[in-house]
This record gives structure tokens, C-alpha cells and sequence, in this order.
């Protein structure tokens, strides 16, 4: 018969690789994950047929909920990644013209975006070749979705269904104090929309977070302070794999307003953008604890990770 040799899972591999020559490092938060920092480190991933992902880090102490045994959940390390290429630029929420004027609601578990990435982009089965998506003020979903985009069953079935932080971000935060501000517990003041708001969301398609972003920066002066609206601080841009020139959303919604959400800013640096406005969005997901790794190198596209 064939001889199976027991391949390294994603995450047991990467945790053992030599850090400084791929780029890897710990980030002494509390959960000491380990990240890919600077502007070209070895992450790159080939997931969902030939798409080139990117590998964010190994995290520790991520809650993943088993889908058979509802309620089911343990704590886990998990690879997460972000697709490469966004999908498109669309609106993180939109909302009626009833409800902060039309602006949307920075609450995720409820967001546009949120549903369009959990049901339209991991639709196994579409029906047609495009949908729209929301792109604008007081519900405009004028946003041409390509279904091709979608991911496929048999990476869909890699996908862990993990708790996501919804918690919010404030201004003037070091990249440490905003990991800790996503992850927070105190509960949120329902602003004046009259919409709930939650610290945490389990689904299996979110956005990065603002940490992620500024840990990807090997700057000293970015991991001091991600944002400002005082004195845009443009030094995350420096030495970081995840900028792209482009505005691309994130997972958090900013303190305070009810329809503002952090963005990465054309310009590098980290902002604040109401929901409907429409930005780049690359969608992020754990694979789940038993993924194995087949071969390649992740140094660059040509030589990407790839998965049994």
C-alpha cells in the first residue's frame, strides 16, 4: 500500500521555522503570536485553486465553534490569511436614509459586508455569474460581485468557523494597546441608532484587523502609534507586506461614532471612513487546525505554500 509520511500541519510548520531568515516574529502580546513582519517576508500561500493568499501569522487562543456539535468550542493555533488581491471596493454597511442618514452602522454581526462575505462569496452553488453588492449611501447596491471570485467547496471545507473581536478602535493607539482595545470585553454603549452592539462575531470570513496591519510594519514609529487624526502618521506604510496602495477596510469599528469604521489609507497610514463609503476589501480567514502543508517554500508567487 502507500506509505503515508505524516506531514507538518500549516501551523506546526510555520512555528518551527527559523524566524529572522523568513521574515516571521513574535509580537509579545498576550497571546505571543507568531506574525510576518516587514515588506517581503516568505507568506506567500496558494489557496482556492491558484489564488495567491498571503499568510498573516500563527495565532494562539483562537475559539473556534465546531459546526456538527453546535456550541461546541475549543481554543486552538490557527493560521489566518488574506486573500492577496481585493475583491472590489464596496461598502463595509450601508443603511436606509432612517438610519444615520443613510451612512450605515458600524456593527459587523449586522453589516453589509459581512453578510455578503459569509453567504455570496462561500455560495458553493451560484446561480448566476455576478450579484451586486452594496457600494454607497442609504442602500445603494449598485457594486457588480463576479462570483468566479467565490471560493470553491473544497477550500471552503479548509475554513475554520472561528469567535472574531468586534471590539472598537480608539485614536492615538500603539499597535499592542489596539490588539487589546479589538479583543475588549467591556461591554459597548448602543449609540443613538438604536443598533446593539457586540465584542465578538463567529462566522468564517472577516477583514483584517488594525493590529494586523501595524504589526506587518517593522517601523518602530508605527508600532508606537498606528493612528492619529491630528498628525496622520504615514511610517506604517514602511517595511510592511500588507500595504498596497490602495484603501482596504478593516474589522473595527471606531469608539464612539455609530457609522465610522478604521481603514488603511491610499497614503499608508491608518483612518477612519464612514461605512458606506466603498473600499478595497480582501477578505481573512483561519484555516482550520489540521491543514497540512504539500509543498513550496512561501518566498514568493512562484514558489507559494500550497495545502493537501
Amino acid at each position: 500500500g502507500k506509505i503515508v509520511i505524516n506531514q507538518p500541519t500549516l501551523s506546526e510548520y510555520i512555528s518551527k521555522l527559523d524566524l529572522t531568515e523568513n521574515g516571521l516574529e513574535k509580537d509579545k502580546t498576550k497571546d505571543d503570536n507568531i506574525r510576518y513582519v516587514g515588506a517581503s517576508p516568505k507568506n506567500y500561500l496558494k489557496f482556492n485553486d491558484d489564488e495567491i493568499w498571503r499568510i498573516v501569522g500563527v495565532f494562539n487562543n483562537i475559539t473556534t465553534i465546531d459546526e456538527l456539535e453546535l456550541g461546541k468550542e475549543k481554543k486552538e493555533l490557527l493560521v489566518k490569511i488574506v486573500r492577496n488581491d481585493s475583491l472590489g471596493n464596496y461598502s463595509w454597511d450601508s443603511s436606509g436614509s432612517d438610519k444615520n442618514s443613510g451612512f450605515g452602522v458600524n456593527e459587523w454581526s449586522q453589516a453589509d459586508l459581512m453578510t455578503e462575505l459569509n453567504n455570496d462569496y462561500i455560495n458553493p452553488n451560484p446561480t448566476s455569474t455576478t450579484t451586486l453588492w452594496y457600494n454607497g449611501l442609504n442602500n445603494a447596491q449598485n457594486g457588480t460581485y463576479e462570483y468566479r471570485k467565490n471560493i470553491k467547496s473544497s477550500s471552503i471545507d479548509k475554513v475554520a468557523k472561528v469567535r472574531w473581536n468586534t471590539s472598537r478602535a480608539t485614536d492615538e493607539a500603539s499597535t499592542l494597546n489596539s490588539y487589546n482595545q479589538e479583543r475588549s470585553t467591556t461591554l459597548i454603549d448602543t449609540p443613538s441608532d438604536n443598533v446593539p452592539r457586540n465584542n465578538i462575531w463567529e462566522g468564517k470570513i472577516a477583514l483584517i484587523y488594525p493590529s494586523d496591519y501595524g504589526y506587518a510594519s517593522t517601523d518602530k514609529t508605527c508600532r508606537n502609534k498606528i493612528n492619529s487624526s491630528t498628525n496622520n502618521v504615514y511610517n506604517c506604510k514602511n517595511e510592511n507586506w500588507l500595504f498596497n496602495s490602495s484603501y482596504q477596510w478593516t474589522l473595527s469599528p471606531l469608539s464612539g461614532r455609530a457609522n465610522v469604521v478604521v481603514d488603511v489609507y491610499s497614503g499608508g497610514y491608518v483612518s477612519y471612513s464612514s461605512a458606506h463609503n466603498t473600499l478595497g476589501v480582501r477578505p481573512v480567514l483561519f484555516l482550520k487546525s489540521d491543514v497540512v502543508i504539500a509543498g513550496g517554500t512561501g518566498e514568493s508567487i512562484e514558489n507559494a505554500y500550497t495545502l493537501e
